[in-house]
């Protein structure tokens, strides 16, 4: 019976999981790496002009860089240039998420805990902690946000003390949905000093505490929440930023014959890696 209410529990939590990890792909569908080619929202085409690119930055992807092979997943993702393909859109996102990318190793995640088919919490939660860890605002959020209503190795238990970690470091960034949050956590009467020290005490120590707004909701007083704006780009723009990209990548071979520099890929004389990240990038040239 025990183990029972137990495998429940985790169901449970893994949905709660792919919930907010599917919602937030709405969100933060427009990701960015280098320039006007990523900052731009990529839909599906399958104009010939679409396929030209597809097929440039995949061969660009096959060389090894790291801003291509996320563009390359992005294209997959999307349908731009090519079929939609989760599968192999996960393949290029792990490429680049394991050669560092912050950006792809949240990809990465979230189609692990989200995709049907594809759906792997263990390594979902692996790859938004490793994007957490590097500083993407909205992987601090949704760990944060996650581990309160559930942690999926604690057999559905919230696990507050990994949210404060994570809730923490989103306040640090005045993520803008934070104090909305923090006002369900005190509704919830979980949001204390014994649950989130340190997010408890950051609050403090910035003169925060909930109180009603004219508007009658309860909100975090002196939040200073940074907003991130939606970004319009032209197709001109975007096909400029693919060009600029894809003249990086042929000025780099003609001068140098290799691929070292900022775009630096799995090389010993161009980055170290941890122990993890040997191991990834094992996995990555298995499969």
């Amino acid at each position: 019976m025990t183990n029972q209410v137990n495998t429940n529990s985790k169901r449970a939590s893994f949905k709660r999981i792919s919930t907010l990890v599917a919602a937030s792909a709405l969100v933060f569908a427009s990701v960015t790496y280098t320039g006007a080619a990523n900052a731009a929202q990529i839909t599906a085409c399958d104009t010939a002009e679409c396929v030209s690119y597809f097929k440039k930055f995949k061969r660009a992807a096959r060389k090894g860089y790291i801003s291509a092979e996320y563009n390359t997943a992005k294209f997959y993702y999307y349908g731009y240039g090519t079929e939609v393909d989760k599968t192999l859109a996960l393949k290029y996102y792990r490429k680049s998420a394991v050669n560092g990318s912050k950006e792809a190793q949240y990809m990465t995640g979230l189609i692990f805990v989200s995709e049907p088919g594809l759906q792997d919490h263990k390594q979902g939660v692996y790859w938004l902690e490793r994007a957490a860890a590097n500083g993407h605002i909205h992987a601090l959020f949704l760990l944060g946000k996650a581990h309160a209503q559930g942690d999926i190795q604690n057999s559905g238990a919230p696990n507050y003390q990994a949210s404060d970690k994570w809730l923490s470091r989103a306040f640090d960034k005045r993520y803008s949905k934070l104090p909305k949050f923090v006002e369900e956590l005190n509704n919830q009467k979980v949001f204390n000093e014994t649950n989130y020290p340190s997010l408890y005490n950051k609050l403090v120590e910035h003169n925060m505490w909930l109180a009603k707004t004219d508007a009658g909701s309860v909100d975090l007083t002196n939040w200073e929440g940074k907003t991130y704006e939606r970004i319009t780009v032209t197709g001109s723009t975007l096909k400029q930023g693919f060009d600029m990209l894809l003249a990086n990548f042929r000025s780099r071979n003609d001068s140098t014959g290799s691929r070292l520099g900022g775009d630096c890929q799995l090389k010993a004389a161009c980055q170290r890696k941890s122990l993890n990240e040997m191991k990834d990038s094992m996995w990555v040239s298995q499969k």
